[in-house]
């Protein structure tokens, strides 16, 4: 893992999701610092429950957490305060109404595998460039031992088709796809067993 700091963070993600219409949304459109909040917002909350990973080429980044601990503190909750004032209040709900359906799904499936626990990948970013996509081995290599070393299953989902292909590389396995408020959403995971 290399050294990286907050703002380099959201920079590759800000890179990563700056065409992204799900995100894109609920972001208030006069405001042009509406990406930062949002991701400032994720940086917070991950680094206060979760982990992050950046590969070698610091070009792809990996963000986590552990679904028993996800919970607000002081800080997280002023960032969240803050994307909110940066948020299209009028496409939230609906924003809000969506998250929870997938997140009933992904716990469906946990439960259904008898899993009381399991950590949760709420971002995987990187560039397009060659280099980019080969900075993808070392997160497959991450993934690996993350899952091996908290013996969880590692969960996500996407809305974008060509990302699939770069979480089966990760060892992702895809067990659902559904249409949720008309956008389609695969619902990945990861066994820690190799199931």
């Amino acid at each position: 893992m290399v050294l990286i700091q907050k703002t380099e963070v959201i920079d590759i993600l800000i890179k990563s999701f700056s065409h992204n219409e799900r995100i894109l949304s609920i972001l208030h459109p006069s405001k042009e610092k509406a990406l930062y909040w949002f991701f400032n917002y994720v940086f917070e909350l991950v680094q206060s429950i979760g982990d992050f990973f950046v590969t070698k080429c610091g070009s792809n980044i990996i963000l986590y957490y552990r679904n028993s601990r996800r919970k607000h503190n002081l800080k997280s909750t002023i960032a969240l305060l803050r994307l909110i004032l940066n948020s299209n209040i009028s496409k939230l709900w609906t924003t809000l109404s969506f998250n929870k359906k997938v997140s009933e799904i992904r716990n469906q499936e946990a439960h259904s595998n008898s899993e009381s626990d399991f950590i949760y990948v709420w971002f995987l970013a990187g560039n397009k460039s060659s280099e980019g996509y080969a900075g993808f081995t070392d997160i497959k290599e991450y993934v690996r031992n993350l899952g091996a070393k908290s013996r969880l299953s590692i969960y996500m989902e996407t809305t974008i088709p060509r990302m699939l292909p770069i979480y089966r590389r990760a060892g992702f396995k895809f067990y659902k796809q559904e249409v949720i408020n008309n956008t389609t959403i695969w619902f990945g995971k990861y066994d820690h067993n190799g199931k």
